[in-house]
This record gives C-alpha cells, sequence and structure tokens, in this order.
C-alpha cells in the first residue's frame, strides 16, 4: 500500500539531488505542452507566450547544463572548488 507521500519519501532518502533535478526539469518543460497550441493559432495571451518561450529557453539551458556536467568532470570540480572557497 504505497501512498504518494511514501513514494516521495522514499526518492528523497535515496537520491535527494535526483528528485529536486527533475521537479526543476518537470517544472522547466511545462510550456513545451503550450507551445503546440500556441503554433497551431489559438489565441492566448501576451503574457503566456512570454512565459512559455521563457520556459523554453530555460528548460533548454538546464538541458544543456546538465549535458555538460554529465559528459565533463572538469565543470563540475570547477563548482566545486568555488563552493569551497566561500
Amino acid at each position: 500500500m504505497n501512498t504518494n507521500s511514501q513514494i516521495w519519501d522514499y526518492a528523497r532518502r535515496r537520491r535527494p539531488d535526483r528528485v529536486l533535478a527533475a521537479v526543476v526539469g518537470g517544472l522547466l518543460a511545462l510550456p513545451l505542452f503550450a507551445l503546440p497550441t500556441i503554433l497551431a493559432g489559438a489565441p492566448v495571451s501576451r503574457g503566456l507566450v512570454r512565459t512559455a518561450l521563457l520556459g523554453i529557453a530555460g528548460f533548454v539551458l538546464y538541458a544543456i547544463f546538465g549535458v555538460i556536467v554529465l559528459r565533463a568532470d572538469r565543470p563540475l570540480a570547477a563548482i566545486g572548488r568555488a563552493a569551497q572557497r566561500v
């Protein structure tokens, strides 16, 4: 009998950094679902269009940063050294 809160508690105990990354990535990807509607010509407010474009840009930057961190150790080591200085 797993409830939603039990699943989240388990995830937080195991890898809280991955849970946070998945949540942030998912939130930044939400505007991608609105993009087909906007491109199809549905009437939407300018604020929604700006928010969608900002979210898409944030998601792309987040994905690029994730790929860089997964592929190379040097940027992550530099971030670690900078954090130790603080």
